[in-house]
């Protein structure tokens, strides 16, 4: 049989075929790829070409080339001939499949093939994205926070996006005043696009530069400059978003996104203040009362700003709750009249803006820590509905589901909001939140580890993280760990163990779980 295939060239015809045919792929992935032709044109051409290997075969086998011309092989042998045939055939339908099979699974997975477009929109996850910081390009060190604040509303305008994932702003803080090689911030974010954009305020107008670059290839796919007088700064932000939103593909965003869902103001000071407020309440750069003045400026320079009224109470709160941690027989002066103005504050902004995602993060935490678990609970789900990516939203909604007795379901929540913050400062608060969350149910394996990883990313949280470690060390046995972590603690600290008691009775449904009260009783006796 393998005589009459080279007999009649068969063996031949079929590697040259399949040669000339990776050739023509070979040419038709660059050109098509080039003039951004539709995956389904490539595909075609492959499968025309995988079909036409069994004819070529067919075709070699019954004619053969002569001086005269092309003609019908007439002294083909019955006795073989179709055993040589169907020989031929399987092993040309065999190289066929194993082309189609290698271009199809493979092809599409190397950057800048014919099917890299498909393959990202195909896989299981949306695309991710990270903004890195705004590039202040005046003289003028005052308007890094107009480049902060930026940066921050752009994120949470795209964080509303059902079709992208985005990465928190403090995640990306480390990049600041550096110019990274776009392809290892992709490697190290694990994103896919990188946002970089500049501005430079002028005499009653502001420029703003901002392009998405893809990671994997590191070519821009889109750009923009806007130059508007100062008064349509806040309109800039909505087409920024706007413009990298559709420049990833997410259609949807662009036909459903409306400004109105924002907590919008036209005072630039009250829009900076509160964009002060929030990034040094995250990075813990000044003193939460200093924290409750600047949210107290922007509320004097524009009662209407829902977000200045929100960021206002969530300080409030966390300083009612430090203030009094909450003894009500012991409590520091100021400290119910803090959590009393917390409250007012906090509903004032949710009926102001109930539309908001970061109105509704920053109220729903505040009331928690004013203790309303159940009010907070409706508010913060409605936070995370509508925006689906906005990290700390995520994580505030997590706690509030812990202390509303579903610490299993925060779990999910928390691991998405720490994936969603890479590096940023408070990762380590939110495990923290994680740990807690995993002591509820009784998963004291999983939260050493996580209260640990706490301790060691977010220093302001040793106080409660150390009483919290040593309740779960003494539940896996280690009773003298657990006793060393208590006296540190007594040694440094106004905190007791009975203070932890009355936190989780006072802004917890369940007070704190079943695993949390017999703790507190068990380390009270060490």
């Amino acid at each position: 049989m393998w005589a009459e295939l080279k007999r009649r060239k068969v063996v031949r015809v079929g590697i040259a075929y399949i040669v000339v045919a990776w050739l023509l792929l070979q040419v038709a992935d660059v050109v098509l790829n080039n003039i951004e032709s539709p995956a389904w044109v490539f595909r075609t051409i492959l499968l025309l070409l995988v079909g036409g290997l069994p004819i070529a075969i067919i075709f070699a086998w019954a004619f053969e080339f002569t001086p005269d011309g092309i003609k019908k092989d007439e002294s083909i042998s019955h006795s073989n001939s179709f055993g040589a045939l169907a020989l031929a055939l399987v092993i040309a339908l065999i190289i066929a499949g194993a082309g189609f099979w290698f271009q199809t699974d493979h092809s599409d997975k190397q950057p800048g093939g014919a099917f890299e477009q498909d393959a990202q929109v195909m896989r299981d996850s949306n695309p991710v994205l990270a903004v890195l910081p705004f590039t202040n390009m005046s003289s003028s060190s005052d308007n890094e926070y107009i480049a902060d604040g930026m940066t921050e509303d752009v994120i949470t305008l795209l964080a509303q996006s059902p079709g992208i994932e985005v990465i928190a702003r403090n995640s990306t803080f480390k990049y600041k005043g550096q110019n990274p090689d776009i392809r290892d911030v992709g490697r190290d974010l694990g994103v896919d696009y990188v946002v970089e954009g500049s501005i430079r305020p002028l005499p009653q107008r502001i420029r703003v530069t901002v392009q998405v670059i893809n990671t994997n290839t590191g070519a821009h796919i889109w750009a923009e400059q806007y130059d508007r007088p100062m008064s349509e700064f806040f309109d800039v932000q909505d087409e920024v978003s706007l413009g990298v939103a559709a420049a990833v593909g997410d259609a949807i965003f662009r036909e459903e996104f409306n400004a109105a869902n924002q907590s919008r103001t036209e005072n630039l000071t009250a829009w900076m203040m509160t964009s002060r407020a929030d990034v040094n309440f995250n990075l813990g750069a000044i003193s939460d009362e200093e924290d409750i003045a600047l949210a107290r400026e922007a509320v004097a320079v524009d009662p209407d700003y829902a977000l200045a009224h929100a960021a206002l109470a969530r300080s409030l709160a966390i300083v009612s709750l430090a203030y009094g941690w909450p003894n009500t027989e012991a409590l520091r002066p100021g400290a119910t009249a803090f959590r009393e103005e917390a409250e007012i504050e906090a509903r004032l902004a949710t009926k102001m803006a109930p539309d908001d995602p970061k109105v509704l993060a920053f109220t729903a935490i505040a009331l928690l820590w004013t203790g309303h678990p159940k009010e907070s609970l409706s508010i913060a789900e409605r936070a995370t509905k509508i925006s689906p990516s906005y990290a700390e939203g995520i994580a505030y909604y997590a706690d509030i589901l812990t202390h509303n007795g579903s610490s299993r379901e925060a779990i999910a929540h928390l691991d998405k909001a720490i994936r969603l913050t890479p590096y940023a400062p408070q990762v380590g608060f939110y495990h923290f939140l994680r740990g807690e969350a995993l002591m509820h149910h009784g998963d004291f394996v999983a939260a050493e580890e996580s209260l640990v990883r706490a301790m060691r990313d977010f220093k302001n949280l040793n106080e409660m993280a150390t009483l919290y470690l040593a309740g779960t060390r003494l539940r896996l046995g280690n009773v003298e760990s657990a006793r060393s972590l208590i006296e540190e603690m007594n040694q440094s600290s106004g905190l007791s163990i009975e203070d932890a008691r009355r936190i989780m009775e006072f802004y917890t449904t369940d007070g704190g779980g079943d695993h949390f009260i017999s703790i507190w009783a068990d380390l009270a006796r060490l």
